[in-house]
């Protein structure tokens, strides 16, 4: 019931491939489709003096500006788009993304040669979209406590943006918390605060754990009246 771990990560349907990539900027869209498996994404070797990723985009949307990451943790269902930036890479040189978090097998998921050397006048601008912040005061609060304390990964139908997060302590969001978002990772004694807008519907909303083995049980709804 903790979910299945296999031993072989896939790719677009392909265990370990590589992809052939010129000395340029490229925008990856990035889901974690695994049944249970959390991975934390990393490039070996990282671009000279700089973080592995640029994020722009969550699972909703684009952010309102960039965010860079060394490395970036996803649990499953969870989507980021990033843009990788080759031109930090001598032409000839392999390039793995890496599971941090993996053993093994699963401790590498594809591998990038960059093979060419073409002209990119692409950038990434400052600013992405206009991602207005909700305001939570005044706003109507429920609290749902979920008693498996061992469950990673609930998943919501409905978009929301991550107020904060709390174990012991209360902190900000992370920094892969930004922007619009459908699913949130929720580790084990951690509560995370969220904002949600129910506009334009007046009903049941459905709210599920992404762990494959225990969703169905772990299923319930929200209804605006």
């Amino acid at each position: 019931m903790e979910g299945v771990l296999a031993d072989t990560i896939l790719v677009n349907g392909a265990p370990w491939p590589f992809m052939e990539v010129s000395n340029t900027m490229y925008r990856f869209r990035v889901l974690n489709a695994s049944n249970a498996r959390r991975y934390k994404l990393e490039l070996d070797p990282p671009p000279s003096g700089e973080d592995s990723f640029i994020q722009v985009g969550s699972d909703v949307g684009l952010l309102g500006a960039p965010v860079p990451h060394q490395h970036i943790p996803i649990a499953p269902a969870e989507r980021f788009d990033v843009v990788i930036d080759f031109s930090k890479h001598e032409v000839g040189t392999e390039v793995t993304l890496k599971n941090r978090i993996g053993e093994g097998t699963t401790a590498q998921l594809m591998r990038f040669r960059v093979v060419r050397a073409e002209r990119d006048e692409s950038s990434v601008p400052d600013r992405l979209a206009e991602v207005e912040p909700v305001d939570p005061d005044g706003a109507t609060e429920r609290r749902f406590r979920f008693h498996r304390a061992d469950v990673h990964g609930r998943g919501w139908v409905i978009d929301f943006q991550v107020l904060s997060r709390s174990g012991w302590i209360k902190w900000s969001p992370r920094p892969q918390d930004a922007g619009w978002k459908d699913t949130v990772d929720l580790l084990l004694d951690e509560e995370v605060r969220l904002a949600v807008r129910f506009e334009g519907y007046r009903g049941k909303y459905v709210f599920h754990c992404h762990n494959l083995e225990h969703e169905d049980m772990m299923m319930a709804n929200f209804e605006v009246v």
